[in-house]
């Protein structure tokens, strides 16, 4: 439970650091012209989470058939 707790507040942490870098240092929000630069980060960023939600899907069921 300690550790679970540890993950998730890593997790945001994580995600806010990514808003904070993305808002004030990459200025994608204030971006002139069309939004291909958008819709190919926000596509980025999806396959980047899929792979790790499944990543650690896979290895927790692993994990609980292992034992």
């Amino acid at each position: 439970l300690q550790t679970q707790n540890a993950v998730i507040a890593i997790c945001l942490l994580a995600l806010l650091q990514a808003l904070v870098q993305l808002i004030f240092f990459i200025d994608v929000w204030y971006e002139k012209g069309t939004f291909w630069n958008l819709a190919i980060f926000i596509s980025t960023v999806s396959i980047i989470f899929i792979i790790i939600f499944f990543s650690i899907w896979v290895m927790n069921h692993l994990n609980e058939n292992m034992h």
